[in-house]
C-alpha cells in the first residue's frame, strides 16, 4: 500500500464546501475567532453536519486514545438530504485545525503535530480497504498563518468558483490506494483452503515519514494576496479586516 502527496486534492467537492460555509458564516467567524476558546470546535461540528460525517472516531489502530476529527464513509456521506457526494468509494479522514487570535503563537505547531499524527498512524482495514485519503486542514485566518503553512509545506486549495471566506484552506493528504480484491472476495464466495493466500506478518502498518517543505522561522512575513491581518482598535488593540 503506497502513501504520496497531491498537488490537487482528490476531494474537491469537499473543500468547495468548506469555502461555501466559511462564506455564509463569515460574520459568526470573524468573532468567534477572537474568542479565547476559538472557533476550532464549533466548526468541526458544522461540519460533521454538513459531510454528515463521524467526530472524534477512533480509527487509529495504533493508539486506542487518538481520534480523528472527521470522518467520511460511503456509508454516510452524501446521504439524500445532502445531495451531494463528497466522497466515492473511498473514505476521507480530517484532521482540522482553525487559527484565531489566541492560539496563532502556536497555530504552525499545532498543525505540525497533526501532520505527524497522520504520518505515522496505523488506520483500520475497515477504513483502507477501498482506500482512504488521510488529510491535515489548516484553516489560516491571517497573512503570517498563511505563511506558517506554506512553510510546512502545506497546499493552498483556490476554489474555481471564486468564493470570498474569511480563511484560507491549506492541506496535507496522506493517500491509501484501495486494496486489490480477488473475484472470489468481491463475490463474496471462499476459497479452497489449500489456496489461502500467505499473510505478510511484517504489514502492520505504512512505514511513512513527516515530509515537510523548508521552515522559515524567521520569516517576516508573507504577502500572497489574500489580506487577511490584524489590525489595531478591536477587542484589547486588535481588529480583523477582511478584503
Amino acid at each position: 500500500m503506497t502513501t504520496y502527496q497531491t498537488p490537487d486534492p482528490p476531494n474537491y467537492t469537499l473543500f468547495d464546501a468548506i469555502l461555501d460555509w466559511g462564506h455564509h458564516n463569515t460574520h459568526q467567524i470573524s468573532e468567534a475567532h477572537l474568542s479565547k476558546g476559538g472557533w476550532e470546535g464549533w466548526a468541526q461540528e458544522e461540519m460533521r453536519m454538513l459531510f454528515n460525517a463521524g467526530r472524534e472516531d477512533n480509527c487509529y489502530q495504533n493508539n486506542a486514545r487518538q481520534a480523528a476529527d472527521i470522518v467520511l464513509t460511503p456509508g454516510t456521506s452524501g446521504a439524500e438530504v445532502f445531495a451531494q457526494p463528497y466522497v466515492d468509494e473511498e473514505s476521507v479522514v480530517i484532521e482540522l485545525k482553525c487559527e484565531s487570535y489566541w492560539n496563532a503563537q502556536k497555530f504552525r505547531s499545532e498543525v505540525k503535530k497533526d501532520m505527524q499524527k497522520v504520518n505515522s498512524g496505523v488506520f483500520r482495514e475497515s477504513l483502507l480497504q477501498r482506500g482512504c485519503n488521510v488529510y491535515c486542514i489548516a484553516l489560516a485566518m491571517t497573512g503570517e498563518g498563511a505563511y506558517d503553512m506554506e512553510s510546512l509545506g502545506l497546499e493552498l486549495f483556490e476554489s474555481n468558483g471564486g468564493l470570498g471566506a474569511p480563511f484560507q484552506v491549506w492541506w496535507f493528504m496522506r493517500r491509501f490506494e484501495a486494496e486489490e480484491r480477488s473475484e472470489e472476495e468481491e463475490d463474496g464466495g471462499s476459497m479452497d483452503e489449500n489456496d489461502e493466500e500467505e499473510e505478510d506478518e511484517d504489514d502492520e502498518g505504512v512505514d511513512f515519514g513527516p515530509d515537510e517543505g523548508s521552515s522559515d522561522e524567521e520569516g517576516d512575513g508573507y504577502d500572497n494576496g489574500y489580506h487577511n491581518g490584524y489590525h489595531s482598535g478591536h477587542n484589547g488593540g486588535w481588529d480583523l479586516h477582511y478584503y
